[in-house]
């Protein structure tokens, strides 16, 4: 896995995406975003499962197909990497 800084604008990051259905909270209204390459579904879930557990504050994926996940509600069959 490797990760590296986006060089979106702020508001660039919320255009397009559609909520997963596993979205149970309200999205963010702000956030930073980071690029991160990986080539195992079930590895990605896992990994930002246990970030999230760690993090003080909540951690949303936006998946290739523009579907914003929860990280710790990730369904490595339907994520689009």
């Amino acid at each position: 896995m490797s990760t590296e800084s986006d060089d979106y604008q702020e508001s660039d990051w919320r255009e397009g995406w559609r909520e997963s259905e596993s979205t149970h909270a309200e999205p963010p209204e702000e956030g930073s975003s980071w690029y991160i390459e990986c080539r195992s579904e079930e590895v990605f879930a896992r990994i930002l499962r246990e970030a999230a557990l760690l993090s003080p504050g909540r951690l949303w994926v936006l998946d290739s197909n523009d579907v914003l996940w929860p990280a710790e509600a990730i369904d490595p069959a339907r994520i689009v990497l």
